[in-house]
């Protein structure tokens, strides 16, 4: 039987899927999930516990009580204001790390989780390890890019490098060679809806994810789902350019379909 998966579950459809996955491969799985967070989807007749996002030690000692030898982080997390969590000892006594890298990005802040777990034992893997999710190079759903979508998807890739390297954003949309908007921490799909009120009318745009430079990679991979593909169909993007290799397209058989009935292109590129 394979080893117990602990799932520290986000919002989103993420956590939901590999939860599908483990109990599909009749594979033993406990979720760590977050008032105010996860679905309530996402537990449904899965064996859970609800927690507060600054519980850090109690969410290592269930996870060790429910023998859980593997652990995926899955789904977004709103990150909170130091001044308004709710900490446990073990995380007053992360306190001093946590603010050393509070001005640095997520990335920084999520390797210190993912170090805190591996100092207790557990195997910290990829959700794109557990979904086998590997997106190719080259186009996956819909038509080619025209020149304007390439040239489009080239600034897209600039300005998302420069943004990783600063660890602030996966993605930007990018119209007729003009930033039309870039994520910080509200999210692809809120980044999506912004730019609704500043696109052009007629159809044209790119959305480009990519992973940041030096990023851990077991937590926070770009991530696109068919919610993804309905906004930017509905505000009028001609396409979306992902990480060949570095990123996870959630439930990849409906996303094509989706992209492919909408008229959205959806191609993985190199940073």
């Amino acid at each position: 039987m394979s080893v117990k998966l602990g799932i520290i579950a986000g919002g989103g459809s993420l956590p939901a899927r590999i939860v599908r996955l483990c109990v599909d491969n009749k594979r033993p799985v406990f979720v760590i999930a977050f008032h105010n967070e996860t679905n309530t989807e996402t537990c449904e007749g899965t064996p859970h516990t609800w927690l507060n996002i600054g519980e850090v030690g109690e969410v290592i000692r269930r996870l060790k009580l429910e023998k859980c030898e593997e652990v995926v982080f899955a789904g977004s997390i709103n990150r909170p204001s130091l001044s308004k969590l709710k900490m446990d000892m073990r995380a007053l006594k992360l306190l001093a790390k946590i603010k050393t890298v509070s001005g640095k990005g997520d990335n920084a802040l999520l390797s210190l989780l993912v170090n805190e777990l591996e100092n207790e034992k557990f195997r910290v893997v990829g959700a794109d390890e557990l979904l086998k999710s590997n997106v190719p190079l080259g186009l996956i759903a819909g038509r080619e890019p025209n020149p304007n979508d390439k040239n489009d998807i080239q600034i897209g890739l600039n300005v998302v490098t420069a943004m990783g390297k600063l660890d602030v954003g996966q993605a930007a949309v990018i119209e007729e060679g003009l930033v039309i908007g870039v994520e910080a921490i509200e999210g692809t799909d809120k980044l999506l809806r912004r730019c609704l009120g500043l696109k052009r009318e007629s159809k044209g745009g790119v959305l480009v994810k990519l992973k940041k430079p030096n990023q851990e990679e077991r937590i926070d991979l770009p991530t696109i789902g068919i919610n993804t593909v309905q906004i930017a169909s509905k505000i009028g993007l001609s396409g979306i350019a992902i990480h060949a290799n570095h990123s996870i397209i959630i439930d990849r058989e409906k996303v094509i379909e989706e992209a492919n009935k909408v008229g959205l292109f959806i191609i993985g590129v190199k940073a």
